[in-house]
């Protein structure tokens, strides 16, 4: 069994692309993917209150009602 360097890609779509080395073009070959728990490890985890605090203010305008046109658009109208 060889190891590769390989280029991968997730597209819009979620999709992982793999792009293989030019050698292994017309021959057979078998992807292990190994996902590590530890890069999902801050799903588990509650994030402190107050992080931004002083970063950025929420303006009264997000509060306001959207206008129709935006709301039509969600519904598809």
């Amino acid at each position: 069994m060889h190891s590769f360097q390989l280029v991968s890609h997730v597209n819009e779509q979620g999709i992982l692309q793999i792009q293989l080395p030019f050698d292994l073009a017309n021959q057979e070959v078998e992807i292990v993917l190994a996902i590590q728990p530890k890069i999902f490890a801050f799903q588990n985890k509650e994030r402190p209150i107050g992080l931004s605090k002083n970063i950025f203010e929420i303006p009264q305008s997000f509060f306001e009602p959207l206008p129709e046109t935006i709301i039509e658009a969600f519904e598809g109208k």
